[in-house]
């Protein structure tokens, strides 16, 4: 394959089958990918395809609800605008980094409850049943980063509300309180 059809694949194998193919007139000056190459090229088509997959499907929809196990250990629905920007950031991230490990990072502020491990096991749960298995070909190994809060005035009582979603190939430092509440260090 070309590396210039293989950029044109990436750009829209999310939008149509139109680029599928490489180009049917072979140009000797272009440069061919290698085998391996051709393997990861192929592992990021099929991850950005599973990530839209689950974007298309509603995947998010039935990650945490009533019917499932872990709402017993928290009985509140999380925003589902979250996934969507997260299937977004994933997709850039599969498709930028190759073989990296994956930090996700975000506040995760709960109603008035004490957080237990529990609690933390089902929000990460929450996120690793968002990423499709072709994802994981393509990283490294996904890690945490979740500064977990609870608030007793807090604007939504009744749901998980994820925010400020990162996705990063490198380690950083821990969230503090100063940071959340927006203080100057």
């Amino acid at each position: 394959m070309h590396k210039r059809c293989l950029q044109l694949e990436l750009q829209y194998s999310d939008k149509c089958g139109h680029y599928k193919t490489s180009n049917p007139r072979k140009n000797e000056d272009e440069e061919q990918l290698s085998p391996w190459e051709e393997v990861v090229c192929e592992r990021i088509t099929n991850a950005t395809n599973a990530i839209n997959r689950y974007r298309r499907g509603g995947r998010s929809y039935h990650i945490h609800n009533r019917i499932i196990v872990s709402w017993g250990t928290l009985p509140y629905h999380a925003n589902l605008s979250i996934w969507f920007e997260f299937y977004t950031r994933l997709t850039i991230f599969v498709q930028q980094r190759r073989n990296a490990t994956l930090y996700i990072h975000a506040y995760v502020n709960l109603p008035w409850m004490t957080i237990t491990q529990s609690i933390r096991q089902t929000v990460y749960g929450m996120f690793s049943r968002n990423i499709p298995t072709e994802v994981m070909l393509c990283v490294r190994e996904v890690k945490f980063r979740l500064l977990f809060l609870s608030w007793l005035h807090y604007d939504a009582e009744d749901e998980v509300i994820i925010n400020r979603l990162t996705l990063h190939s490198s380690f950083s430092l821990p969230f503090t309180l100063k940071t959340q509440l927006g203080c100057n260090v």
